[in-house]
């Protein structure tokens, strides 16, 4: 009897660990394929922290932004282990290893002698809807005070037909430039 008890345990634990691997690649595989911009949303903030409570902000400017994207101006194209990121020809494409846990989109770009790594919230993934964002908060004591800024940005993507097929294998990072996350953290402007 405590045989057939332990047999049916180690089933029942086996059953539920193919259960979870079966759900995660099926979520995975969500991403594969073309998808395209349609809307960002950038929220920026910045001000002192209140020294004795620095959970306490005095906000010094806060601005937020929402708009359309244009036509193939960003795209992003999954395989199963690379990302190219680019826009409508993809000729001068960016291509990223990325992988995917915990709601978290994880990726690695590697240009010249450096590596770069960018981690993006999932807020929405589905057969034709991904909304990612990226966030940075940073302190910083400023002659006296506790400085901050926040930064956010979400990117609303909708999934675009790929019949033409994949040039990955062809892509090649012309010049020396910087990878497209790289800009999005210098595309912030920060007023002091």
């Amino acid at each position: 009897m405590k045989k057939l008890l332990l047999a049916i345990s180690v089933l029942a634990i086996a059953m539920v660990s193919c259960e979870k691997d079966v759900n995660s690649v099926s979520t995975e595989s969500k991403f594969i394929g073309k998808w395209e911009a349609q809307r960002y949303e950038d929220s920026y903030e910045y001000g002192v922290l209140n020294s004795e409570d620095t959970t306490i902000r005095i906000v010094e400017e806060s601005e937020f932004e929402s708009y359309s994207a244009d036509p193939e101006e960003l795209i992003l194209d999954f395989t199963s282990d690379s990302l190219f990121v680019g826009e409508d020809d993809f000729d001068e494409a960016e291509v990223y290893a990325w992988t995917y846990s915990d709601n978290t989109l994880y990726l690695e770009y590697t240009y010249e002698d450096s590596t770069d790594y960018v981690e993006l919230q999932v807020e929405t993934l589905s057969n034709t809807s991904l909304v990612v964002s990226y966030y940075e908060y940073e302190s910083y004591n400023d002659g006296g005070t506790i400085g901050y800024e926040e930064y956010e940005e979400k990117i609303y993507f909708e999934k675009i037909n790929s019949e033409e097929g994949r040039r990955g294998a062809n892509r090649l990072i012309k010049g020396d430039k910087a990878s497209f996350f790289q800009g999005l953290r210098k595309r912030r402007i920060r007023k002091h």
